[in-house]
C-alpha cells in the first residue's frame, strides 16, 4: 500500500520501520556518504543513515529496498547533497518515495531451549574465512563469551574493544561479529543484551564506520539485518537453519560468515544460559 505522505513522482521503494521518524518526518538536509555497487547510503542532517539498496542486497535494518536493480543506475555521487522527509528520499539523480513499509525486528516463535539447541548443533560454520585474524578466532571470541556468559562488563567491554573496527571494509569483520552476537542476545531476550548493547555504543563510538556504527545501534533495538534475522527464526523453530545459515554465509565476501558467527555464539550463550538456570 502507498503511504500517503509520499504524493509525487520517483522511484517506490518498501523502507524499514525503523526508518519511519525520519521518513514521514518534515523533510531535512541530507548528504551522500557512500553509493557502492547495489546501495546509495544518505546521512541525514540529525545523524540517521539510510540505506537505499537493490533488490539482491543484503536487508540491512536501515534499508529503503527498490523494486528492481535498474531504478540505481542513475546515481548520485559521493557528498552530493539531497533531503529526507515527507515520505521522500531525494539526493541528485536519487528521487524516491515511500511505497510500503517492513519491519526489521523477526518475529520469533516462542522459545524453548531445547529447540534452540537442537538447532544449533544442525548448523556449524564451515571452515571459511571471516577476515578476522588468528588471535580474534581463538582468544578474543571465547573471551567475549565467557566474560558475556558470567555477567563480567568490564572483561566483556575490554574484549569487544578488540573487535571493534577489526578489519577493512564498509563493516569490518569484527564489527559483523558484534552485530550478529548483539542482534541474537536482544532478540532471544539474554539478560545482559541492554548492558552489552550500552558497551559496544561506548567502545564502538568514533572507532569505525558510520555503517557499523548505524548496524550497532539498530542491532540494541532488535533491527536485525534480513539473513540474521532469519537464522535467529530458524533456529527457534521457524524454519530450516541449515537453509538460513547458508544464506546468511552468502552475504558479502566475508561479512556474512562473521555475522553468522557472531550470531551462533549469542544463540549459544542463550542456550547456555538456560541450561545452568
Amino acid at each position: 500500500m502507498r503511504d500517503p505522505a509520499a504524493a509525487g513522482s520517483g522511484i517506490p521503494v518498501a523502507a524499514s520501520t525503523a526508518l519511519r521518524r525520519t521518513l514521514t518526518g518534515a523533510p531535512q538536509p541530507a548528504v551522500v556518504v557512500g553509493a557502492p555497487s547495489g546501495a546509495i547510503y544518505v546521512r541525514t542532517e540529525d545523524g540517521e543513515l539510510i540505506a537505499v539498496l537493490a533488490p539482491g542486497a543484503a536487508r540491512l535494518p536501515m534499508g529503503a529496498v527498490v523494486g528492481n536493480r535498474d531504478a540505481l543506475r542513475s546515481r548520485p555521487v559521493q557528498y552530493q547533497a539531497g533531503q529526507v522527509g515527507a515520505g521522500r528520499i531525494e539526493a541528485g539523480s536519487l528521487s524516491a518515495y515511500v511505497g510500503r513499509w517492513w519491519d526489521p525486528g523477526p518475529v520469533l516463535p516462542p522459545l524453548r531451549p531445547g529447540v534452540l539447541a537442537a538447532n544449533l548443533v544442525r548448523v556449524v560454520n564451515p571452515d571459511r574465512g571471516t577476515g578476522l585474524p588468528t588471535g580474534a578466532l581463538l582468544d578474543t571470541l571465547p573471551a567475549l563469551g565467557a566474560a558475556l556468559h558470567a555477567g563480567d562488563d568490564t572483561a566483556a567491554a575490554r574484549a569487544a574493544s578488540a573487535l571493534v573496527g577489526l578489519g577493512p571494509g564498509l563493516t569490518p569483520a569484527g564489527d559483523d561479529v558484534l552485530v550478529g552476537l548483539l542482534s541474537a542476545l536482544v532478540c532471544l531476550g539474554h539478560p545482559v543484551a541492554v548492558r552489552f548493547a550500552a558497551t559496544l555504543q561506548s567502545a564502538a563510538a568514533g572507532r569505525t564506520t558510520d555503517l557499523s556504527l548505524a548496524l550497532l545501534r539498530h542491532a540494541s533495538r532488535g533491527h536485525c539485518i534480513g539473513a540474521v534475522g532469519a537464522l535467529l527464526r530458524a533456529l527457534a523453530g521457524a524454519g530450516d537453519p541449515q537453509v538460513a545459515h547458508r544464506r546468511l554465509l552468502a552475504v558479502g565476501h566475508n561479512s556474512g560468515a562473521a555475522l553468522a558467527l557472531g550470531t551462533l555464539l549469542g544463540v549459544g550463550l542463550t542456550v547456555r544460559l538456560a541450561v545452568a538456570g
